[in-house]
């Protein structure tokens, strides 16, 4: 599914649902995100002063019979990381803290097969990655 017509730098909620049959289940916890800034960077005002972060996300393999890897690579050394992991159902399966931009991650040799989010958050950047178990 893709989400269209959201706006540059502003938070968001979400929540998810399934169909089983011909019922719904209940709605799932809310998750957060933040969309970046225009044109993939995020736009930091101190005293008057513009600078760019980078922050990018890289995950692999997706999908994955095995594991998945995830390298931040991030302008932004001084804040730590938290990678948080849900399932279809938006429940949190897995959390990382206190990463560091720039090392990878191996994660998801246990996770049955199905469709996982991972959330990505380093100070005011956020992204989102979906992954695919095999």
């Amino acid at each position: 599914m893709t989400i269209t017509s959201l706006l540059a730098d502003q938070n968001y909620s979400w929540q998810m649902r399934a169909k089983c049959g011909k019922n719904w289940t209940d709605y799932s916890s809310a998750g957060l995100f933040k969309t970046i800034g225009i044109g993939g960077i995020i736009e930091s005002r101190v005293a008057g002063t513009v600078s760019a972060q980078s922050f990018e996300v890289v995950t692999s393999p997706n999908p994955s019979d095995s594991y998945f890897t995830l390298t931040v690579k991030s302008s932004n050394t001084t804040d730590r990381i938290l990678v948080r992991v849900m399932d279809e159902l938006g429940r949190v399966i897995e959390q990382k803290e206190n990463v560091i931009a720039g090392t990878t991650v191996r994660f998801g040799e246990k996770y049955v097969p199905g469709l996982y989010f991972v959330m990505i958050q380093q100070g005011n950047n956020s992204k989102s990655v979906k992954l695919i178990r095999r």
